[in-house]
């Protein structure tokens, strides 16, 4: 019993240099994850975004495993909707800059629908 104090410290030090190396690696992760998006997100679309975010990422990782539940999400839900594909993906990208790409990026995608129903309301029309 005397020797207790001895046994936890050390485990709770190890414990904590776990921690701050799991916060570590995802920021790391979240700002790999980030310059992908802003790379190809423009020219390629959210799906092909996530697909070349996903070979970014060792093969057995957690990230590589979310992106490939959000791109089979994507293809394979009714709904097929950005916000619960990226909801999905913050789970593990859990920074607040990844939650405020993906929300900038909605609206692009809202914008982006919302003029091409315009467009078709109009051929429609004449």
């Amino acid at each position: 019993m005397q020797y207790l104090p001895f046994i936890i410290g050390p485990v709770i030090i190890v414990l904590e240099v776990f921690v701050l190396a799991s916060k570590f690696r995802s920021k790391k992760s979240c700002k790999k994850y980030l310059e992908i998006v802003e790379k190809h997100y423009q020219e390629e679309g959210v799906r092909a975004t996530l697909v070349q975010a996903r070979f970014a990422f060792p093969l057995n990782s957690l990230e590589y495993i979310t992106l490939t539940k959000g791109i089979h999400y994507l293809d394979h839900s009714i709904l097929q909707d950005y916000k619960t594909c990226f909801h999905f993906l913050e789970q593990t990208f859990h920074e607040k800059e990844v939650k405020e790409k993906h929300e900038k990026i909605l609206e692009i995608e809202k914008e982006k629908s919302r003029k091409l129903l315009e467009t078709k309301g109009e051929t429609n029309e004449g």
